[in-house]
């Protein structure tokens, strides 16, 4: 048995790309949409559960109505992810299901535009 979950959230933030010569090297924001999946060998016997999508959702209001590059020093779709796989992760452990692991990341920049990245 192989359990495979993803969760979804939005949230609106602005950002501003410091190293990028174009219109988005100024203050803009979005509404981002941050998707992970995650897959496991089954759930914690305990809780039930592979990850509390709670949790997950924490994680990803740490930018909620910020600004992103508070917490991401140069903020593209790219390396949000990358500020998140590693949180992701540890939620993920800290949960106990068997051979839990994060499958991807996705940071979508509105509709249309999207990273996934794939530990």
């Amino acid at each position: 048995m192989w359990i495979q979950l993803q969760y979804e959230r939005e949230f609106d933030a602005s950002h501003h790309l410091p190293n990028y010569d174009g219109k988005c090297r100024n203050v803009h924001g979005h509404t981002w949409v941050i998707k992970v999946g995650v897959g496991a060998s089954g759930p914690n016997m305990d809780t039930g559960m592979v990850v509390d999508f709670g949790l997950l959702k924490e994680i990803i209001d740490q930018l909620d109505h910020k600004s992103v590059n508070s917490l991401v020093a140069n903020p593209t779709a790219e390396n949000i992810a990358v500020f998140f796989l590693p949180r992701f992760q540890r939620a993920v452990e800290m949960a106990g299901a068997p051979d839990a692991a994060v499958e991807f990341v996705e940071v979508w920049e509105g509709k249309g535009s999207c990273v996934r990245l794939t530990p």
